[in-house]
């Protein structure tokens, strides 16, 4: 796999969190500090998700919830669940 290294000033764009747990935690932290609006969607949310400053939608993710993001991460504990909205994303056009 060839990997480019890039710089990106994403700060205010939107960026959509698919997933509730530990990772999706530190991934959100990560967008966070990098300047973005979050919206994390997952049926259940880890708790540290209250003293962030997202938005939270209590549900599956679907595809149409990445609409108009600029980045997306998906970070669900199923592969499979992963793997179509990373297809659903690529087709979108962001990150």
């Amino acid at each position: 796999m060839r990997l480019l290294a890039a710089f990106l000033d994403l700060s205010g764009q939107p960026a959509v969190v698919a997933g509730g747990g530990p990772v999706a935690l530190r991934r959100t932290r990560t967008l966070l500090e990098a300047g973005l609006q979050v919206t994390v969607v997952a049926p259940q949310i880890h708790a540290e998700f209250s003293t962030l400053p997202v938005t939270v939608v209590h549900r599956h993710c679907k595809p149409d919830d990445l609409r108009g993001a600029r980045v997306v991460v998906a970070a669900t504990n199923d592969p499979a669940v992963n793997e179509r909205l990373c297809e659903a994303a690529q087709k979108q056009g962001p990150w």
